[in-house]
């Protein structure tokens, strides 16, 4: 029924086969046997079982998925892999991840969270000899769990977190060198709230631009690898102190010396371990003369009589999973 099948569809495109039957057999069936071990349709013959397969699906879509599982065949032949991804995949994916996130100023505080964070994203990572645009955007959001020697601690504060980034792909065999342009925003809504010891928290909003520098390898069953080296360009940490009382306000510390890194692993079309990581140097210092805020804030010094602080060298772990669509 395969081999019919197969026989039908070339005689449909108008062109006759150009290889013996046989062959034509024994490539046909690998690829069907790849397609059920990548997705979950029901088997290509029960397709073809049915009675009214015309009427419910028509000649296009048979077609299309006749193509697709050649496609998805050719993938896992080493030499063929260029040619055939580059014309049958598509490139973008939503998807969903779950992740572990963990922010920690050393020896003033740390952030972690209890219960994993929730996202949903975008992402184009290209393919087989892809030379292009490719870019991705993400956000999600959790709870966190603040924890400080000096000012007690918070639980369950809300975070969110949103990035987009965009880079130009060469390819190079199976792999794909890329560099481009990326930002990244977190907010932290801590604001009207007391900790253990009686300090009031307050919101804070990251936000970096960097330069992303990386590697793919794509593999076949449509997995890939991928490392990525994030050069900070400029950070900006604003804490939204204003609240506290008339003389506080809002301040805002530039960061100028930091790093990312990515690293993530697809076996498969369907799902990815990654691995997300920043580490940030001290910011600039900042002469604040508000009184709450000043005894807010566990990393300062006097200057002049004034309080001047500064955001703290920080590293952020994110470690998690995607599930592709």
């Amino acid at each position: 029924m395969l081999l019919l099948f197969c026989v039908i569809i070339n005689l449909i495109e108008g062109q006759g086969p150009q290889e013996p039957l046989s062959e034509i057999y024994k490539r046909y069936i690998a690829n069907l046997n790849m397609l059920r071990k990548i997705i979950e349709w029901r088997p290509l013959e029960e397709i073809l079982r049915s009675p009214n397969l015309w009427q419910k699906i028509g000649k296009r879509l048979i077609i299309s998925q006749f193509f697709f599982v050649v496609a998805v065949g050719a993938t896992a032949e080493d030499s063929q892999a260029g040619d055939v991804t580059k014309a049958a995949a598509k490139m973008y994916k939503y998807y969903a991840e779950i992740y572990d996130y963990s922010y920690n100023e050393p020896d003033v505080m740390n952030k972690s969270s209890t219960v994993p964070f929730v996202g949903v994203g975008l992402q184009n990572i290209g393919q087989v000899g892809w030379d292009g645009l490719i870019y991705g955007a993400q956000f999600s959001y959790g709870r966190t769990d603040y924890i400080s020697s000096g000012t007690g601690t918070i639980d369950g504060a809300p975070t969110y977190v949103f990035s987009a980034e965009g880079n130009w792909l060469k390819p190079y065999g199976k792999y794909g060198f890329f560099t481009g342009l990326g930002y990244r925003h977190l907010f932290d809504d801590g604001g009207g709230v007391q900790s253990s010891t009686g300090a009031w928290g307050y919101d804070r909003t990251s936000q970096y631009f960097y330069l992303p520098v990386g590697i793919i390898k794509y593999l076949t069953g449509s997995g890939y690898f991928r490392a990525q080296y994030n050069h900070l360009i400029y950070g900006q940490q604003t804490s939204d102190l204003g609240y506290l009382s008339d003389t506080d306000y809002d301040i805002r510390h530039d960061q100028k010396s930091g790093y990312g890194l990515l690293l993530e692993y697809a076996s498969n079309k369907k799902q990815a371990l990654f691995l997300r990581y920043w580490k940030i140097e001290d910011s600039e210092i900042v002469n604040y003369t508000g009184s709450v805020g000043c005894s807010r804030r566990p990393f300062k010094f006097l200057l002049n009589q004034s309080c001047s602080i500064l955001e703290p060298l920080n590293d952020t772990l994110e470690f998690g999973l995607k599930v592709l669509f």
